[in-house]
């Protein structure tokens, strides 16, 4: 599961100040949404046959991200694809991309710190500053 899921565009959300520890997928999955993440503690599941994101990001998303320590996202599945990342962002092969800046997060003891797209052509925009 998800601890955090945006699925519509729509208004701002955000999250902050928030603890989300040993959530299933993600700890925040956006898609098609404006948010921001700040200043919480995102800890994933650790070492396991299993993909852990901290913060997914995916199709005309607008994202803030920053302030937040994103530990733990460690799965590898065995069957092969891709691993766990503290940020994915992903325009899932839609018609718009996601935009998404990055900056002060602690980010740390994951598989990989930022995963930024899945495919050739990809048109995701990140900023990823001082992280």
């Amino acid at each position: 599961g998800t601890a955090v899921l945006v699925t519509a565009p729509g208004g701002l959300v955000t999250v902050s100040a928030s603890a989300l520890t040993g959530y299933g997928r993600a700890g925040v999955s956006i898609t098609d949404g404006t948010v921001v993440v700040s200043g919480s503690t995102i800890t994933g599941r650790g070492v396991g046959d299993f993909r852990n994101i901290g913060v997914e990001v995916l199709g005309a998303s607008s994202v803030g991200i920053s302030g937040n320590t994103i530990s733990g996202n460690l799965g590898d599945p065995v069957a092969g694809g891709a691993g766990s990342a503290a940020v994915f962002v992903s325009d899932g092969g839609g018609a718009a991309a996601p935009v998404v800046s990055a900056f002060g997060n602690a980010v740390s003891g994951n598989l990989t710190g930022f995963d930024l797209g899945d495919a050739a052509g990809d048109a995701s925009i990140v900023g990823v500053n001082y992280n």
